[in-house]
């Protein structure tokens, strides 16, 4: 099994049928699908069931859980693959290119984890390679990582650990820990992802809940999470964001195709 893909859902039938449609037109023998729902009452489980008896997915769970991070926890000890990929119940991937992410992936051992670039929510391209550039160059620059974009190895869980359940938004405290630790990441600069909102959406029913988790990051990660961010206005952080050695960064090794970098 090289790619364990991982479903987290809850309450949301309509959007998991759609992710589970796409999925399925382009999974390959060698993949597996892992489905945890966190007890939905909208007849998720019996769709589930009936999924695994046709051999649509491999696995799933259906129970009461602890909130997101918890649910992403017992995916990745459920998968079997060499890697593991957890996609939302609601967002859009172009599974072509994260097939190529995969071949990288098995072709690169050493590599623990894989982010990529996407498209958010307003149709604007989301570009992170100058965060990882500096990362590379930098001997200090932790950053966070888009969870749509991640690509990670099984047995790599030992370098970057699980989630962590304290956090309402588990990417945050996850990707954190991951660019500030021992794990060897590498970075793709195609487009993997396409972030949907939706009126079940977690980004639209989050209320401050951003809010609050942001400080809780500041309160866990003190040096790591950017607080000069939320203190400075958007016109004076473009500015420095101008001077600063990220820029710099970028145009001495401009992207001009989606390419690997590691």
């Amino acid at each position: 099994m090289t790619l364990s893909y991982i479903i987290v859902t809850y309450n949301k039938l309509p959007y998991l049928k759609t992710v589970i449609a796409d999925l399925l037109a382009h999974k390959k023998e060698d993949e597996e699908i892992i489905v945890v729902d966190g007890g939905s009452s909208d007849g998720t489980p019996a769709y589930l069931e009936e999924r695994l008896r046709c051999g649509d997915i491999e696995r799933y769970v259906s129970e009461r859980d602890l909130g997101q991070s918890h649910a992403i926890n017992k995916g990745m000890l459920m998968a079997r693959g060499t890697l593991f990929k957890i996609l939302n119940d609601d967002d859009t991937y172009y599974f072509d290119k994260i097939e190529v992410c995969k071949e990288f992936m098995l072709k690169h051992p050493e590599i623990d984890a894989l982010g990529t670039n996407g498209i958010s929510h307003d149709g604007k391209e989301y570009h992170r390679e100058e965060d990882f550039l500096m990362w590379k160059t930098l001997s200090y620059h932790p950053f966070q990582i888009a969870e749509q974009g991640l690509l990670l190895r099984r047995d790599s869980i030992p370098v970057f650990g699980l989630a962590d359940t304290a956090s309402r938004f588990w990417e945050g405290d996850f990707t954190l820990r991951l660019t500030s630790g021992k794990a060897r990441l590498a970075w793709y600069t195609g487009i993997t992802w396409k972030h949907v909102f939706n009126q079940d959406s977690v980004s639209v029913n989050a209320g401050n809940g951003w809010v609050l988790e942001s400080a809780a990051l500041r309160r866990r990660h003190p040096g790591l999470y950017s607080k000069w961010k939320h203190l400075v206005p958007k016109p004076i952080r473009d500015l420095i964001r101008f001077f600063i050695p990220k820029k710099r960064l970028v145009a001495a090794e401009k992207v001009t195709e989606p390419t690997f970098l590691f």
